[in-house]
């Protein structure tokens, strides 16, 4: 999970670096007490901590939740970020999950990190993840189904304007991976790594090799629980239907450029509509049809600046986020 560390000033929401980013061990210096404060607060409430750390944006931070079993991860991130505002108010600052509060902002992000186990055994109890003799092609037709529902993803997961103003709208998803030399990869002159498959060691897993999925596409915005059933069910339908990756950067899909066209993707995308269910569904998207855009994007005026479209996205999303 990515945030952003605000303070409310006489011209609006800023960073509590408006001079610039400190570097990293200064930023950890500087805060200190709230870090170590924010470590203990998630472990008290039974959220393992694998690390907190700053980011590139100016007063941004990362905390990387230790892994969890199922929906218990997406329980972790939602109460997670409510400890996350608690203990910045408690230091008289904002937390903000708004991916761009201000205009020193790098977007943040949702990261969702997860591993393939093998089927349940009788009593319900996962087994080991799948290791290196794991059949890549599995691998492959999840990151595929991935690849394939990356513009529904987004959509689901950019739940305001303000997500909208990152790099990866209107662009082609991208991926990567390592080890596994047959699988295609479009990233060698694009920046940003959208989805992933990674082999890791560990001491835990007696330093077989284990494969780390990553979807990247999720704003800090995001729900948790919405991000994880929408990867799960991309990945499962790769799997189902044996989805391959594309062979030529070109034929990746689109991501959606503005909230109206990541609508009529959703509208196409029978996998995500099933995600979340019918009810769930028709709420998220008359929440961003009514709110998004008949209020916040109406609000508007002729020749607003930059600055100015983020102090209105900054009245209707910083707090609530």
């Amino acid at each position: 999970m990515q945030w952003h560390l605000c303070k409310r000033g006489e011209t609006g929401w800023t960073s509590t670096e408006p001079a610039g980013h400190l570097d990293g061990s200064q930023l950890m210096q500087k805060y200190e007490v709230l870090v170590s404060e924010l470590c203990s607060s998630l472990m008290d409430a039974g959220i393992a901590v694998e690390s907190v750390s700053p980011r590139s944006g100016a007063g941004q931070f990362c905390v990387s939740l230790g892994s969890r079993d199922g929906a218990a991860a997406a329980d972790d991130a939602f109460m997670g970020r409510e400890i996350v505002k608690q203990v910045a108010a408690n230091h008289n600052l904002t937390a903000t999950f708004m991916p761009i509060p201000h205009l020193l902002a790098s977007a943040s992000r949702l990261r969702i990190s997860h591993q393939l186990v093998e089927a349940p055994d009788s009593r319900g109890d996962f087994k080991q993840p799948l290791k290196n003799l794991a059949p890549p092609q599995v691998l492959r037709h999840w990151l595929a189904g991935l690849v394939h529902h990356a513009p529904g993803i987004a959509a689901l997961t950019w739940p305001t304007l303000n997500c909208y103003r990152s790099d990866k709208p209107g662009r082609r998803v991208t991926w990567s991976c390592s080890d596994l030399s047959t699988l295609a990869s479009p990233t060698q002159a694009l920046p940003v790594v959208d989805l992933r498959i990674a082999p890791m060691r560990s001491a835990e897993d007696g330093g077989d090799v284990v494969w780390r999925l990553e979807n990247n596409l999720p704003s800090s915005a995001a729900s948790a629980h919405i991000a994880v059933a929408a990867t799960v069910a991309a990945g499962i339908d790769g799997i189902l239907r044996r989805l391959e990756l594309p062979t030529r950067p070109e034929e990746a899909p689109m991501l959606p450029a503005d909230m109206a066209s990541g609508l009529a993707v959703l509208e196409a995308d029978a996998v995500m509509a099933d995600a979340l269910g019918a009810q769930l569904f028709d709420f998220y998207r008359e929440a961003r049809l009514q709110f998004d855009l008949a209020m916040v994007a109406a609000k508007a005026h002729a020749n607003e600046s930059d600055s100015e479209a983020l102090k209105r996205e900054a009245k209707f999303y910083l707090e609530f986020h």
